[in-house]
Parts: structure tokens; sequence; C-alpha cells
């Protein structure tokens, strides 16, 4: 153990672990505390869905799906084993909140931004039933498929945690903190250890 990191971060989620592996790549030296294990919080139990914010597109927020979407694609390329695409099947009944028009014309801005050539696409609503027997058929406008991605969220997040490791950074679980005093310096008191550090992030979600 050190005395003094460049920053420390409390929780090893995906935002603590993601926030360590590009400063720790930058040069800092690092210290990730999580009281629990790795990805024991929202970071294990999200909807592992790697989406680009197709719904952001009725609010107009086109810089937003398109961040998003390219941030999809460098996951894709770069964690091919734990991140990919899945086939989402959109159907739009007489009593949907958004008609077939719209529906369609989101998703048309929707593959026009994303970057891994899987286009959206109308489906036949005869096919559709009998893939998905359990559909309704009554009011059944249209259906639509799209992509988007998907990952196993704690493996995902036990492999940014091998890359802070291999940058140079530390991560300790099953850590119990005993104080925090940012008079001065910030000093983190824990399981009896002391260190110091010039920057505290806290990444510890709804705990």
């Amino acid at each position: 153990m050190e005395t003094f990191y460049d920053v420390v971060i409390l929780g090893a989620g995906i935002n603590g672990l993601a926030a360590a592996r590009v400063l720790a790549e930058q040069g800092q030296l690092v210290l990730v505390l999580e009281k629990g294990s790795i990805a024991c919080g929202a970071s294990s139990k999200s909807s592992r869905l790697i989406h680009g914010g197709l719904r952001y597109l009725e609010h107009g927020e086109f810089s937003l799906v398109a961040e998003a979407l390219g941030d999809q694609k460098y996951l894709l390329d770069t964690y091919p084993d734990l991140v990919k695409l899945r086939p989402f099947y959109l159907p739009v009944y007489t009593r949907s909140s958004r008609p077939v028009w719209m529906i369609r014309l989101g998703l048309w801005f929707y593959g026009f931004f994303a970057h891994h050539g899987a286009k959206p696409e109308p489906v036949d609503i005869e096919a559709f039933l009998n893939q998905f027997p359990d559909f309704k058929a009554q009011g059944l406008k249209g259906v639509f498929k799209y992509y988007d991605g998907k990952t196993d969220d704690k493996a995902l997040s036990l492999q940014i945690a091998k890359e802070v490791k291999e940058a140079g950074g530390v991560v300790l679980e099953g850590v119990s903190i005993e104080a925090i005093d940012t008079e001065e310096d910030i000093t983190v008191t824990f399981d009896g250890k002391q260190v110091q550090t010039n920057l505290l992030i806290n990444a510890t979600g709804a705990w």
C-alpha cells in the first residue's frame, strides 16, 4: 500500500472502475475502495442493455443519441465477447401512444446514427405473430425490428477492473471505511490504514 494516491475512488461499480481506468491510463496513481465485491450493487443488477437512447430522439436530443451509439460501437469493437448486438421487436397497436409513422421515422434516425450497420426494418405482421404467438393480433398496426447492444454487466465490470490493475491502479474489495477527513489534505481511513489524496470521487451510487 502507498500512503498517497492522486485519486481515491469509492465504489467499484462500472462508473468508479471506468473513471479509475481512464485516470490510471493517464498516469495517475489510483486507488479504488469497495465495501463489498466488484459490481455487487447496481452494476450487476442492470437491464444489461448497451443502448443508444432511442427514446431521446422524441425530444430532439440527436447529439446525445449519436454519442451514445458511438460509445456502443466502441464497446462492441473493444469487447466482442462481452457486448453483442441483439434484435428488438417493437409492435405498434391502434392504442399505442405513438403512431406507426412516428416509430418508423424515429427508427430511421436511429439507424442513421448507428455505426454497426444493422438497420431497423419493418417486419411482416403474420410472420411476427407466428414467431411470437403470445402477442395479441387484434389492433396490431405494424411491427419493427431494430438492434441494440447487450452485455453481461458484472463480467464487463470485472474486465474493466482488470484493466485498472494492468494500468497500475489498485482495487481493494471488502473494505470498511472508518473516516474521511477533508480539513486539509483528504485523508481516508479504512481497515486500520490511512491514505491521503488530492481528489476523492464518490461513485457509490445509491449507497
